[in-house]
């Protein structure tokens, strides 16, 4: 299964963005959660500061690539 809040990604899922989704990448919840793929092992997040302030490059939000054993919980399942 695959989600996303990007509206160019084709797992775009605007009913479940900020739903109560859940995603865990090898077992641990992860925030500020971009997309996620279980499948393909793939969680994109944004990139936060440790204050929870996001990185910018110029007016885009960097984003970060993250491999491993992705879990996603739906509020429904």
């Amino acid at each position: 299964m695959r989600v996303s809040a990007d509206p160019q990604d084709p797992g775009y899922s605007p009913g479940l963005t900020g739903r109560g989704v859940k995603v865990f990448l090898d077992g641990v919840e992860q925030h500020s959660v971009v997309t996620a793929d279980d499948e393909l092992g793939l969680v994109v997040l944004y990139d936060v500061d440790e204050n929870g302030r996001e990185r910018m490059d110029g007016d885009m939000i960097r984003r970060i690539n993250a491999q491993g054993a992705v879990r996603i919980e739906l509020p429904y399942a």
